[in-house]
């Protein structure tokens, strides 16, 4: 090794750098094994999405909501909209009050009460107990669930359903005005009480559509929204990310080994390149930490930034 290569400003460096060349095979050896370690590592990562990263968390309003969640509850919420719509453009707009929408307005009322990662005590349907409605009477006040125990949904019952509704203050709010559409709203967790983990985006967006695919149809229409919904899209996109960079690594080797004309230095950059990223992954990991749905560019950066500077 040329020394004029290898001399440097540090006597430590200039000690160390001989003794690593000195050794060559086996500190390939050395990080090549680490690197399969951390292959290992890199493959067990999964995507982080949480609430809290979207919010101004320094904000004083949101320092108040911080303060106070335990008691109004918090916002990362899932609305499921259930639509009465048209059966032709020449008809006036039905109204929900007929025995199938309420029957499929209950059936998602359970399916979401039972999705992973809910807050059961938050959800808010007409079939909930927590909506109720009140009135003044002679006798005094009088009040009860908008939708009684027992309700079947026969003609009488759904008149009756409609005179409750028409004394309470949730229209506007879980029922359309034009008496169109009805909503069901239910709050995520954050962590898990038992497994102390975050809610699985992915899941909750795959168990989301299959509510809307199973109850969709028949004059009824289902709209999603809400922060899962939104994360559940983006992480269904990135599968395009991963495609359109395959190309991407594709293109760049092409590009270099018709630049140097050389495999070896093609397949060296190439490598070294994927190292960092793995490496990068693995130690996400071990720290506990996962993929954002937000950020899943700054690894394709930085395997362009080590390309260029191989």
């Amino acid at each position: 090794m040329n020394r004029a290569f290898i001399a440097c400003d540090s006597p430590f460096l200039e000690k160390f750098s001989r003794l690593f060349f000195a050794h060559r095979g086996k500190m390939l050896s050395l990080f090549g094994f680490a690197s399969l370690v951390m292959l290992f590592f890199a493959l067990q990562i999964t995507t982080d999405a949480s609430y809290q990263k979207w919010l101004p968390l320094e904000h004083p309003f949101m320092k108040t909501f911080l303060k106070e969640r335990k008691e109004f509850g918090g916002t990362n919420k899932i609305l499921i909209a259930l639509v009465q719509e048209k059966k032709n453009k020449a008809e006036k707009l039905n109204d929900i009050f007929n025995p199938l929408f309420f029957k499929k307005l209950k059936a998602v009322t359970d399916d979401l009460f039972f999705l992973p990662g809910i807050e059961r005590g938050s959800l808010k349907s007409l079939y909930t107990p927590n909506v109720r409605y009140i009135e003044v009477t002679e006798n005094g006040f009088k009040g009860g669930n908008i939708i009684p125990s027992g309700f079947t949904p026969t003609e009488e019952n759904l008149k009756k359903v409609k005179e409750n509704l028409l004394k309470s203050n949730y229209i506007g709010r879980l029922v359309a005005e034009d008496f169109s559409a009805a909503l069901i709203q239910g709050e995520l967790i954050e962590r898990d009480p038992q497994t102390g983990k975050k809610p699985n985006y992915s899941k909750i967006k795959e168990e989301l559509e299959k509510i809307r695919s199973h109850y969709e149809g028949e004059g009824v229409k289902v709209c999603i929204i809400g922060f899962s919904q939104l994360i559940g899209d983006i992480i269904q996109a990135t599968q395009n990310i991963v495609f359109f960079f395959a190309v991407t690594i594709l293109l760049l080797a092409l590009l270099l080994y018709v630049y140097t004309g050389s495999l070896r230095i093609t397949c060296s950059a190439l490598l070294s390149s994927f190292l960092a990223i793995i490496w990068l992954f693995a130690l996400l990991w071990l720290f506990g930490y996962g993929i954002d749905p937000m950020s899943i560019l700054i690894p394709f950066l930085i395997f362009a930034i080590g390309m260029s500077h191989s």
